[in-house]
């Protein structure tokens, strides 16, 4: 989310940039005044955009795999993983961890479990597997197996 906002802001700046270079015929001094700190700032914000998005990575996988490592523990405990993250609230999890993705609103790891990962003739069926998956932005879904025990991303 934060790396779009920069490409808008990026795209806006540029735009701008473009319009008072029409102007510029006009009054190249007052321009050059307005013109050399845009630029600044459009570059600022791209040499920004690669750490920052880094940094969101790096934070949104170690949230992941502390949920990993409190299912394995719920699973190792029980027999099998829970129907949801919350029920590992407050006994495994202090709350459940968002994503370090997005600006305004963090997003929410995706827990599932697969339908054909249950015991078989169970009034509840038990999960034996499951997927942990998040957004990483751009288009770009990443998820976790636990029967494999990789990661992937897709797009």
């Amino acid at each position: 989310m934060l790396m779009g906002l920069q490409i808008v802001l990026g795209i806006t700046l540029l735009i701008v940039y473009l319009f008072l270079e029409i102007i510029y015929a006009y009054n190249p001094v007052a321009i050059r005044r307005v013109c050399s700190p845009l630029l600044g700032a459009l570059g600022g914000s791209f040499l920004l955009m690669i750490p920052i998005w880094r940094v969101q990575t790096y934070i949104t996988k170690q949230r992941a795999n502390r949920i990993i490592d409190r299912l394995e523990l719920f699973r190792k405990e029980r027999g099998h993983y829970p129907d949801s993250l919350a029920t590992l609230v407050p006994a495994y999890l202090p709350n459940v961890p968002s994503t370090a993705e997005g600006l305004l609103k963090a997003r929410p790891f995706v827990y599932r479990v697969p339908p054909n990962s249950a015991f078989p003739g169970e009034a509840k069926p038990r999960a034996t597997r499951y997927l942990l998956a998040y957004y990483a932005g751009t288009m770009v879904d990443v998820s976790y197996d636990s029967a494999t025990g990789q990661w992937q991303a897709e797009d």
